[in-house]
C-alpha cells in the first residue's frame, strides 16, 4: 500500500513527468511486488523525463553499500502527466536499454493524473512482454478465523423483518403491516 500510495502521490503531485526505480519481489504465487521505490537525480519536461546513467549508478550503489541487491531493482516507472499511458518511442528506447542490462525480468509502469496506468512484464528468458498486468494494491486475503467471526457476527446481528398480512379489525382491514418477529438475512 505505501508503494502504490507514493506513486499516485509522485504523479499526482508533480506537474511534469517524473521518473522512479523500483525494487520487486517475487512472491510464491509468481506475482510481482513492488516493494519500495526510489526517485533518483533527474531532468523532466512536461514530456519526458530524463534519468542519467551516473544517477542509476549511485542508486544501485547506495542500495549495495545498505546490503540490498541491486539486482532487485527491476521496475521503472513514470508519469505520463494528462496524456494517455500508451508508451512513447523514448520509453520503448529506454525498456530496451533496462532489458540490455542482462535481467531476466523488467517491469515498466507509466501512470497519469487520470488514473489510468499500463503496466507491462518483461520476460527475456521467454522472450515474451506480459501487457497491461494488473496493478494496484495486493488484495489482502481474509483467512477462516476472521471468515468465521463475521460469519457469527452476521448471524448474530443481521436481521430482517418477517411480515405478516395486514390484520383485520372490526372496522375491516387497516394500512399498516404488523411486524411480529425478525429472522436472519
Amino acid at each position: 500500500p505505501l508503494v502504490w500510495e507514493s506513486i499516485r502521490y509522485l504523479v499526482d503531485t508533480i506537474a511534469t513527468e517524473v521518473g522512479w526505480l523500483g525494487l520487486v519481489d517475487i512472491d510464491a504465487d509468481g506475482n510481482y511486488l513492488v516493494t519500495e521505490i526510489f526517485v533518483p537525480k533527474q531532468t523532466v519536461s512536461g514530456v519526458e523525463t530524463d534519468i542519467t546513467p551516473e544517477a542509476l549508478v549511485d542508486l544501485a550503489v547506495d542500495l549495495e553499500s545498505k546490503g540490498i541487491s541491486s539486482e532487485k531493482l527491476i521496475y521503472w516507472g513514470h508519469s505520463h502527466v494528462n496524456m494517455g499511458v500508451s508508451p512513447s518511442m523514448q520509453d520503448e528506447v529506454q525498456v530496451e536499454e533496462f532489458l540490455d542490462n542482462g535481467c531476466q525480468f523488467f517491469i515498466r509502469g507509466i501512470y497519469n493524473k487520470h488514473g489510468s496506468s499500463k503496466v507491462d512484464v518483461y520476460d527475456t528468458a521467454e522472450n515474451c512482454v506480459h501487457q497491461c498486468v494488473r496493478n494496484g494494491l495486493q488484495p489482502t486475503v481474509l483467512d477462516d478465523l476472521l471468515k468465521t467471526r463475521l460469519d457469527n457476527l452476521i448471524k448474530t446481528n443481521v436481521k430482517k423483518p418477517v411480515i405478516r398480512a395486514f390484520p383485520k379489525t372490526k372496522l375491516g382491514t387497516t394500512h399498516k403491516p404488523v411486524v411480529t418477529n425478525t429472522v436472519p438475512n
